[in-house]
């Protein structure tokens, strides 16, 4: 679990049923039925901001994803 907030607000069109999500929200909107951010591979794309104090593993996590 990690701190954030939504930053931005707008409207998919034309969601494909198969999309990946990966965030379920405690609290917002998301992009749809609470769930934010859409995977493709090895990279989320969110409109929510990340509170990286609030994850310490963060930062290591992040620097070995984006060495592999």
């Amino acid at each position: 679990m990690f701190l954030g907030h939504e930053f931005h607000h707008s409207e998919i069109i034309d969601l494909p049923d198969n999309v990946k999500f990966g965030i379920k929200l405690t609290r917002g909107t998301g992009i749809k039925e609470m769930y934010d951010g859409l995977m493709s591979g090895n990279t989320l794309a969110v409109y929510s901001h990340l509170h990286a104090a609030s994850y310490q593993e963060f930062p290591i996590r992040f620097v070995d994803a984006c060495l592999r």
